[in-house]
């Protein structure tokens, strides 16, 4: 086997993660492609379901299922995001690149 790598410096930018995650057998690639890409974002870009569909071939169900997957294996954590009257007004998102403890 061989692996060609692009040469990285300022003109090609690289992400660099910790690899524990791509190892997780309770993990499908889709959900690991997902997670790198909420990992390769700025730390305060705020996510959009739309704006990963938008980056992908998958669907809607496709990437809903990822997350929902990943909010399951404790990769990200979902809270209801309420307006100041109490109208639902979208999730707000944590992301981690480490698995964190979920509650049952």
């Amino acid at each position: 086997m061989s692996v060609y790598r692009k040469r990285k410096d300022r003109e090609n930018p690289y992400v660099q993660l910790h690899k524990g995650f791509i190892y997780d057998k309770t993990l499908s690639f889709k959900a690991k492609g997902i997670l790198v890409y909420l990992l390769s974002r700025p730390d305060d870009w705020q996510v959009y379901e739309s704006e990963i569909i938008k980056h992908s071939r998958d669907g809607k169900d496709s990437v809903r299922n990822g997350i929902k997957e990943l909010i399951e294996q404790g990769y990200i954590s979902r809270s209801n995001h309420r307006t100041d009257n109490g109208k639902f007004a979208g999730y707000i998102y944590d992301v981690y690149e480490e698995k964190q403890n979920v509650l049952p």
